[in-house]
């Protein structure tokens, strides 16, 4: 619901998981291509996207935390393909945080 609440307020396209309502991998990579931003948790869709160079933020990167620390990134680091573009978030993906990210981004240009 948190972030079919967001994208409703952003006009932001939803893509449901591929058990729900498959897509190929090459239209999903073609929307991620399309966007302004694309906005993921920290998971295999979000790595993807990050691998692409395509604009993209990924939240609740906290929940991979031993593995990233065990891989050698420090706590709240990007991972190192990351472009200007990208942003690891390591904050859980509450209503607040998503819009102050957002916002931030569409003000500035930059991230947090």
């Amino acid at each position: 619901p948190v972030w079919r609440e967001f994208a409703a307020e952003i006009g932001a396209r939803v893509i449901p998981d591929y058990d729900v309502e498959p897509m190929h991998l090459h239209d999903k990579v073609a929307l991620y291509a399309g966007a302004q931003m694309n906005f993921f948790v920290s998971n295999g869709p979000g790595i993807l996207c990050s691998l692409t160079g395509y604009p993209c933020m990924l939240f609740n990167t906290h929940h991979a935390r031993e593995s990233l620390l065990g891989d050698g990134m420090a706590e709240g680091e990007q991972y190192p393909w990351m472009g200007a573009n990208q942003r690891a978030i390591w904050e859980l993906a509450t209503p607040e945080a998503l819009r102050r990210h957002f916002n931030h981004w569409r003000l500035t240009g930059g991230f947090l």
